[in-house]
């Protein structure tokens, strides 16, 4: 799994070229000789709470995803920082612009966020869905 997992950073709407190169990049290489690879999996968790920010995320998204068998996993839940329609307009924006699907969801309810200055019930659901290609 070691040699199929990559981590790094990226900043949501830029090319993401030094992603794909990662993927397949042998030490010391500089680029991947014109055979790199997209990711399968690309996890977005607590990502989508600030709706100025979800066509970037998504540009980032299908550029580095694999069209055939490429997924994306978003986990999230409500922030109360903007009305929960916008934060799910992310999975609109999803299927009209990009072409990705929700194809598997589920939530899993915590009882509410009980932390340091905090004591929110709705915050202790998290929710998460799978998208992929249409």
């Amino acid at each position: 799994v070691k040699e199929r997992v990559v981590i790094m950073p990226h900043t949501w709407g830029e090319d993401v070229e030094r992603l794909t190169q990662q993927t397949t990049k042998e030490e010391g290489d500089d680029d991947c000789g014109g055979v790199c690879e997209k990711a399968d999996f690309l996890i977005a968790s607590d990502c989508i709470y600030n709706p100025t920010y979800h066509k970037a995320l998504l540009q980032s998204v299908v550029g580095a995803m694999d069209k055939n068998n490429g997924m994306l996993i978003v986990g999230y839940s409500f922030h109360g920082n903007v009305p929960p329609s916008q934060t799910l307009n992310f999975f609109t924006l999803a299927n009209v612009e990009f072409g990705l699907k929700v194809i598997c969801e589920f939530k899993k309810d915590y009882g509410g966020q009980m932390g340091i200055g905090s004591e929110d019930e709705k915050r202790g659901a998290v929710y998460v869905k799978v998208l992929a290609r249409k």
